[in-house]
């Protein structure tokens, strides 16, 4: 019987670190699977970020023709624009605006200033970059329920993002013309959107001509080119900023 005993005594130590490096893999594994599956849904996170700020920098786009168009920009006086009192402001913020435009129109940042995506303006006591829910930027409604409680600080996430998309509208140049010929207002178009994340979130930037109109020509403002050139707004680049 002892023998017996002796014997399952010896398998028993032979198996023990078998069994323990089982364990190892299984955990190991089972840490690794894990890790997977956060770097997925990060990505994934990441990834409705980049189209809500994707679909922003359309809307951004689409309302910059708008502007130009209902406010008749190419018309206006730099003091009218760019004045202490101007359409296009420093913290992109004018109550004297045109109904629908007193948010989101800035004013381009000098050479010893912050562009202003950069920029932090100061609501309630609290510091909030331009582009954050509780800034001066413009809201495309992508989720409903995504609220907002900015005198608390607290931004109500939605059921499928953190919070809307923003964006801001500025204007570079009014007298554009490029080496094709091509002449008009020349935007730029900042915008921002996050995932069901807040650190998930992803910052986009495009160049948009605004052609000359018919009526411009006729006024003698510019060179005529072709009405299809007039007609369609052109993207003359993008990039995402970091």
């Amino acid at each position: 019987m002892s023998c017996l005993m002796a014997q399952r005594g010896s398998t028993l130590l032979a198996i023990l670190p078998l069994l323990v490096v089982m364990g190892l893999m299984v955990a190991t594994s089972s840490q690794r699977l894990a890790n997977e599956r956060r770097i997925a849904a990060n990505q994934a996170d990441r990834q409705y970020a980049m189209q809500a700020a994707e679909a922003a920098l359309a809307r951004g786009e689409q309302q910059a023709v708008r502007l130009d168009r209902e406010l008749g920009i190419a018309g206006k006086p730099d003091a009218e624009l760019f004045g202490p009192a101007g359409l296009f402001s420093d913290d992109c913020r004018n109550p004297a605006n045109p109904a629908g435009w007193q948010s989101g129109l800035c004013r381009v940042g000098l050479a010893d200033r912050e562009p202003p995506w950069l920029k932090v303006v100061t609501l309630g006591g609290r510091r909030w970059p331009l582009l954050h829910p509780c800034g001066h930027a413009r809201e495309l409604v992508l989720d409903s329920r995504a609220a907002l409680r900015c005198n608390t600080g607290d931004v109500l996430a939605g059921g499928t993002l953190w919070a809307n998309p923003r964006y801001l509208i500025e204007l570079l140049q009014r007298d554009y013309r490029d080496e094709l010929g091509r002449s008009g207002r020349l935007y730029r178009i900042s915008a921002r959107g996050w995932g069901r994340n807040r650190y998930s979130q992803a910052t986009l930037q495009s160049y948009l001509l605004v052609p000359d109109t018919a009526a411009e020509h006729g006024a003698g403002r510019v060179q005529a080119s072709s009405p299809a050139e007039e007609a369609l707004p052109l993207r003359l680049g993008w990039r995402e900023l970091f």
